[in-house]
């Protein structure tokens, strides 16, 4: 008999766990939960309409929101009047929700596009500054950072009187000293283990090459 009361405890149990998950936030609302569906998209309305939803929700930073809306306007009309507008915004709500290898493989595609006229040097120095906001810390791989230097060096030789200049040698100069601190790191580390020819070697390297970034 007990065990009979327990199996007709079941139903009432799962429709309790029913009303307590559905008491949460509404999973097509903008917050950052794990049932968020992100908005709902009518393929059907006119594209206008839907690029319009979407810069509303960019503006309120509604990113998630945003992102997907733009994303389906791309998918609609990939070479539509829209599209390179759709893949710009796209690649800034990434930037903005701080998701920065979304945002660096979004901008790269705009960097590689031949679709229409844009603004192409933004997409090159936003390339640049997102694989600098990807990097992890001194210690970490440094891949990134070396990266993002040869998107600035190709603002600073391509577009040398964009309005970007000034902030591509800003950051280019901060990878640098990113990249000195990362190689007196391994100086220090040879000095621990008194490894002295190996000091030596990095040492004279450091001093030519690191240093002045660290004045």
């Amino acid at each position: 008999m007990k065990n009979m009361k327990k199996f007709l405890n079941i139903p009432l149990l799962l429709f309790s766990l029913f009303l307590f998950s559905c008491s949460g936030k509404d999973i097509n609302s903008s917050g950052p939960h794990e049932f968020n569906a992100g908005p709902v998209i009518d393929t059907t309305e006119p594209i206008e309409e839907t690029v319009k939803k979407a810069y509303k929700d960019f503006e309120k930073e509604n990113y998630r929101n945003a992102i997907k809306l733009f994303e389906a306007v791309y998918r609609r009309e990939p070479y539509g009047r829209y599209a390179l507008y759709a893949k710009t915004k796209m690649a800034d709500a990434y930037f903005k929700s701080k998701m920065y290898e979304e945002a660096t493989n979004s901008y790269y595609d705009l960097v590689r596009s031949q679709i229409g006229n844009y603004n192409k040097e933004y997409a090159i120095y936003m390339t640049g500054l997102s694989n600098y906001k990807t990097f992890k810390g001194v210690g970490r791989d440094t891949s990134s950072i070396k990266k993002a230097i040869e998107f600035f060096d190709l603002i600073l030789n391509d577009y040398p009187d964009s309005k970007y200049t000034l902030d591509a040698k800003k950051y280019k100069l901060e990878c640098y000293k990113l990249l000195a601190l990362r190689e007196k790191e391994i100086l220090n580390y040879y000095k621990k283990r008194g490894d002295t020819q190996a000091v030596r070697i990095r040492e004279n390297d450091f001093n030519r090459n690191w240093a002045k970034y660290l004045d």
